[in-house]
């Protein structure tokens, strides 16, 4: 029997995934079909939108995701720029949720020592290393550090190991630095109060 009456709409999980107005997705489409200045836009206006949001995890990821934007076409400067602030919300989330889930806070950590071995950061790397070896050690008391830290999936990872990825040098925008600088702002809390930009590094 027909029924007027609407159709409630239950969105899952992956229909937010897959939904159209999902910016992070539309930046990997984007970036898998090469235009990596739009994806780069698009993963930080993404990352903007999440951390406003309160979506610290989510908007590191994208953060991250322009940074290997940038990587992949040249501009280390920009990409490191990102890296850092990508490692640096993932460690502000590990702090934030470890009350909440321990495995989170760990997950977290191991990419923050990723993204800050992408920066080429060593010293903020290596006190990324030793929190999580620190923590891991007290998980229990039947693991050693070696054994802990290889329970909770933690890899050591090296910038020289990681394969080149280059596709040639992108010119950087206008538009594309003030997306930058925008995310950068949203940040610290800074947008729209007309705080004085530094200038970003053109490569």
């Amino acid at each position: 029997m027909y029924s007027a009456e609407p159709k409630k709409i239950v969105r899952t999980w992956s229909d937010r995934l897959t939904g159209k107005n999902n910016l992070w997705l539309e930046a990997i489409n984007t970036e898998d079909d090469g235009n990596f200045p739009q994806a780069t836009m698009l993963y930080l206006q993404d990352a903007a939108k999440c951390w406003e949001a309160g979506l610290k995890a989510r908007a590191a990821l994208s953060c991250s995701c322009a940074a290997g934007c940038f990587m992949r076409t040249s501009n280390t400067k920009l990409a490191q720029i990102l890296y850092s602030e990508a490692a640096l919300i993932y460690e502000e989330y590990s702090r934030q949720i470890l009350d909440k889930s321990i495995r989170s806070a760990f997950w977290a950590l191991q990419r923050s020592y990723e993204n800050y071995v992408l920066a080429g950061n060593e010293q903020k790397a290596q006190e990324a290393f030793l929190k999580f070896s620190s923590l891991a050690m007290r998980i229990s008391p039947f693991y050693g550090k070696e054994e802990a830290m290889k329970v909770l999936g933690f890899r050591q990872v090296a910038i020289d190991k990681l394969p080149a990825a280059h596709t040639g040098q992108m010119r950087v925008s206008m538009e594309l630095l003030e997306w930058v600088e925008k995310f950068l702002e949203v940040r610290r809390g800074k947008a729209g109060s007309g705080a004085k930009r530094q200038p970003f590094p053109q490569q």
